[in-house]
């Protein structure tokens, strides 16, 4: 049998953790795990636990510790109550630094960027919207700063030129799953080299508001195509139309289309298939649209239902 050494308390609250959760109960010592409490929601009002909450009643997890606030005095008791090695952060909140030096080893995040790029809450959105061809996942010692400490390790992917910010971040999920095991392997070990993150490469990735997830197609048609695919499918991207919001689901690229449009936003061919919008500098597809108040649907629908006609906008105001 295996033998289990590691002292490792998780914390966590969003999906995206749930592989490396997985794999630390798996083949490390899982001392606990700390994720936010049951948020109210729904028309029911009912209590709904955080899937970090739900995997680990899932796998058997007993020690759960639920909290409002990393800034609970209470919290900080039970950590030096679990004394770990390490806390091992996936998705979570910031930790402050009576926290942080409780571990022996010290405290571990895992963020969905190839750091310094793209410190913040919204590195896969950034990535995605900013046309990169490549991103990837780091594992790093946590500091005061935030997303600005020491390299543990990094590994890097493509990004597919199709896929939106749903399909990035359900590719990098299920490959957190490998670095987390890695990273905790290496430091068990003790055979590994940190690296200083190169200020000069620092950039940031805000949080994504729904007001940066409306469409201008007065601009270059890759931008807005690649926007388009950064922000979907939360928040949305969404443009107004006969004064209503339109939801813009999916869209092709349309690499043969150079062309220079005085009037961006305009509907300038439609087809079963898709609706041709003019941009600034050349056009995308639109292929699935969700009216507002409507469920997502096909071109093809939309177009049974809305007739919509050749030469109206898509604009970013109602009129």
């Amino acid at each position: 049998m295996e033998e289990k050494r590691l002292k490792i308390l998780f914390m966590g609250s969003s999906d995206f953790g749930e592989p490396s959760l997985e794999i630390i109960h798996k083949k490390f010592n899982l001392v606990g795990v700390v994720t936010l409490k049951d948020r109210i929601k729904g028309r029911g009002y009912k209590p709904i636990p955080t899937p970090i909450k739900q995997k680990a009643k899932q796998l058997g997890i007993k020690k759960i510790i639920e909290i409002e606030s990393t800034q609970e005095k209470s919290l900080e008791d039970e950590i030096k109550k679990l004394n770990p090695d390490i806390i091992y952060v996936v998705a979570f909140r910031i930790l402050p630094k009576n926290i942080l030096n409780i571990p022996k080893i010290g405290s571990i995040n895992l963020h969905a960027s190839l750091l310094p790029k793209y410190r913040g809450p919204a590195p896969i959105n950034w990535a995605i919207i900013n046309g990169e061809n490549n991103t990837g996942l780091t594992t790093f010692f946590i500091t005061e700063e935030v997303d600005a400490g020491n390299i543990i390790l990094q590994k890097e992917y493509p990004i597919n030129f199709d896929w939106d910010f749903g399909d990035l971040y359900y590719f990098l999920k299920e490959k957190s799953y490998e670095i987390t095991y890695e990273t905790l392997t290496l430091i068990e070990k003790g055979d590994f080299k940190l690296k200083e993150q190169d200020l000069n490469l620092v950039s940031y990735a805000p949080k994504i508001k729904k007001e940066d997830a409306l469409i201008d197609f007065n601009n270059v048609s890759l931008s807005i195509y690649n926007k388009i695919r950064g922000v979907n499918p939360i928040p949305g991207a969404f443009v107004f139309y006969r004064n209503k919001i339109l939801k813009i689901r999916k869209v092709k690229y349309n690499f043969d289309d150079t062309n220079l449009y005085n009037n961006p936003g305009e509907i300038i061919e439609i087809s079963k298939e898709y609706l041709k919008i003019a941009c600034k500098k050349g056009s995308i597809f639109i292929i699935r649209i969700q009216p507002e108040g409507k469920k997502e649907m096909k071109i093809k629908d939309f177009i049974n239902g809305y007739k919509p006609k050749i030469g109206e906008m898509l604009k970013t105001t109602k009129e």
